[in-house]
């Protein structure tokens, strides 16, 4: 839409999650982004990859913990949680309206909609409008309302553009947890009200995770998706990363030490985009791309790609888009974020870090004449500790090197084996694995080439009457026979990949139980199958 045809709103007229500061509140809040972007720049180290990191023991601060059933219990009388149902099961949750204390003591208001509020009221005349979309990084997890991407992001433009052109009015659409899917139909569901003229969506690599449900408390839940073709397969990293903190807390009191590399894990079967479940994924994900670009024109609108990390998964996604011809305009903006742009304990950027990321979009919005510049000001210098740190679009022969040496590097660490007593090849399974190493309602994963693949499993104490089990055994995507788990001893068998099947190529392994039951682990009801003994491939 253009912004000259916008109608003005009434006195007091609602827009939901959307203000803008008064002069003086302008003029401090620009000056406190020149001191973050001027701060930010005195200490730099080189920072891990961003916003999902390999399964392996986690970090100071981010230790990985599955409430109790009594602490859901607890949260549903007492409405505590942060999240509520959204009626598009495409999107699945939503932030419950009203103030809502966020990690490290940074506290986010919630506008009515479901989106971050603003700390500023809208300006009273026509303005154009930007919407930020994503999950954690576009929302901010860590940082108050006047610290977001979005709030930074516009109060740049302001002060560059001065007073004399339409103002900018930047909106945070995004839920810490939500996957491209959510984004997309989020935004498309809430077009009218939203009313975009450009969005910015930032990809980050659990984009290729299930949708979340919410629990009768307020909180996340690992329920089926419905939008994937086998819903009973929960391809999220929260149980797998459970898994590995009491698989180390247990190996470390027994003065054992778990390998957890990547020369012994493996790559992460989600992003390795090395077998089906994954190039699937990441083919979901250009389609939601295509699909929000091709909205948003409809509407007039203008849609930007603003990729926060260089990682493998940014690169495999590019190279997807370019493969498909879907042109989108993209923006690239750090290599790696350094620690001191980081939150403490946590990986996601502090204040400091977003200002940076307003900077570089902002460059990048003025540059492609998508908003008027107005007086043209200079944008705020980046201190040149940090200039380096700034990643550049890559030519598109470029990306599809990088996405080819990211596959060829995973490929190379392939394991051929998922022993979970020794930690190996747990990056490689994409979903199905419980905290306590039980098997849930469907098991993945992806192995190094070979011809066969053996398969152990064994009986679960306290679900007799799920025993024998028959357990359906798929290999890239065709089921090749049954494995039966008794009620006693184990079950094995070894299986041929499908006829014409290059053994070559790396396996994918699906276990699909016919039946599962309910058990309790570290205090929390899962559901489960059956114990996985063993799973190799070989020649």
């Amino acid at each position: 839409m253009n912004p000259a045809d916008r109608p003005l709103p009434g006195p007091g007229a609602p827009h939901p999650g959307r203000f803008l500061a008064s002069r003086v509140g302008l003029f401090l809040s620009v000056l406190v982004l020149a001191l973050l972007l001027i701060e930010g720049g005195v200490s730099l180290s080189s920072g891990r990859s961003l916003f999902r990191p390999r399964p392996q023991a986690s970090p100071a601060g981010r230790s990985v913990r599955l409430g109790t059933d009594a602490e859901r219990q607890s949260a549903a009388l007492a409405g505590a949680g942060r999240l509520r149902g959204h009626a598009d099961p495409l999107v699945g949750v939503m932030l419950r309206a009203g103030e809502d204390q966020l990690t490290l003591n940074a506290t986010a208001s919630i506008a009515p909609n479901g989106v971050r509020g603003r700390p500023a009221p809208l300006p009273a005349e026509v303005a154009q409008h930007i919407v930020i979309l994503g999950d954690s990084v576009a929302f901010g997890q860590g940082v108050n309302d006047d610290e977001t991407l979005a709030h930074q992001l516009e109060l740049l433009l302001a002060q560059v553009r001065g007073p004399d052109v339409l103002p900018i009015v930047a909106t945070t659409v995004a839920v810490p947890g939500w996957n491209h899917r959510n984004s997309a139909h989020f935004l498309i569901d809430h077009l009218g009200s939203l009313d975009p003229d450009i969005v910015v969506f930032l990809p980050v690599a659990n984009d290729l995770t299930d949708t979340f449900g919410v629990t009768e408390g307020g909180h996340r839940a690992l329920l089926p998706d419905p939008a994937e073709p086998d819903p009973w397969l929960s391809v999220h990293d929260e149980p797998l990363l459970a898994y590995i903190d009491h698989s180390v807390a247990a190996a470390q009191a027994r003065g054992v030490t778990l390998d957890l590399g990547d020369d012994a894990a493996g790559p992460h079967a989600l992003n390795a985009d090395l077998s089906a479940e994954s190039q699937r994924r990441y083919d979901d994900a250009a389609g939601s791309i295509a699909l929000l670009s091709s909205i948003l024109k409809r509407v007039d609108a203008r849609l930007l790609l603003a990729y926060p990390e260089e990682n493998d998964y940014g690169w495999t996604l590019r190279a997807r888009l370019l493969d498909a011809a879907i042109d989108v305009p993209s923006v690239a903006l750090y290599t790696s974020i350094p620690h001191a742009y980081r939150l403490v304990g946590d990986p996601h950027p502090n204040a400091a870090g977003l200002s940076f990321m307003a900077r570089w979009v902002a460059e990048d919005l003025l540059q492609r004449g998508w908003i008027d510049e107005g007086a043209a000001r200079p944008l705020p210098p980046i201190p040149s500790g940090t200039e380096h740190h700034h990643a550049r679009e890559l030519e598109p022969a470029q990306v599809r090197e990088r996405a080819a040496q990211s596959a060829t590097a995973a490929r190379g660490a392939l394991q051929a084996a998922i022993d979970l007593g020794q930690g190996r090849g747990l990056h490689q399974i994409y979903g199905g694995l419980n905290p306590d190493g039980s098997l849930s309602s469907a098991f993945a994963a992806v192995l190094a080439p070979g011809e066969t693949v053996g398969v152990a499993l064994a009986p679960l104490a306290g679900l007799s009457q799920l025993y024998p089990l028959q357990v359906a055994v798929s290999l890239d995507g065709a089921v090749v026979g049954e494995l039966t788990v008794p009620a006693a001893g184990q079950g094995r068998a070894v299986f041929r990949r499908p006829a014409g099947v290059d053994a070559r190529l790396p396996v994918e392994v699906k276990l699909s139980p016919e039946m599962w039951g309910v058990t309790q682990a570290f205090g929390r009801s899962q559901v489960a199958s059956c114990r996985l003994l063993a799973l190799a491939s070989s020649q």
